[in-house]
């Protein structure tokens, strides 16, 4: 993935990554089995970090072709840490009050969660 992101992103001069629907929850066959560092494992075991990692990844990406660069990472869902990686957002609403509405809750936990970039989608 990384020479993909480097290769079609990064080289053309973008530093911003949006990592959208890496939740994962169509997998059919939870039970692959992965890498997971050598330590072997399976895919709905990874699930809840993939998009932790799918961050790093574009971040690293986008610092090794550039040290020079800022990368700028957008992540629709995230597990502790992605903080350090991608600002995240409350995924696909409706343009609505009642949307809204849930929304301000949302961002509000998320900061108080320690996530300090959070964004919604207002349709």
């Amino acid at each position: 993935m990384k020479k993909y992101v480097t290769g079609s992103l990064v080289a053309v001069g973008t530093n911003s990554i949006w990592n959208d629907n890496c939740e994962y929850d169509s997998l059919l066959d939870k039970d692959v089995i992965v890498d997971f560092d050598g330590k072997g494992g399976t895919i709905a075991q990874l699930k809840p970090i993939m998009s932790t990692l799918m961050s790093k990844l574009s971040n690293d990406a986008v610092k090794e072709h550039d040290a020079d660069m800022r990368p700028y990472s957008v992540c629709r869902s995230g597990s502790s840490g992605i903080q350090r990686y991608a600002q995240t957002w409350c995924g696909d609403n409706y343009t609505s009050w009642k949307s809204l509405k849930y929304n301000i809750p949302a961002i509000t936990g998320m900061g108080l969660s320690g996530q300090p970039n959070e964004g919604s989608y207002g349709g």
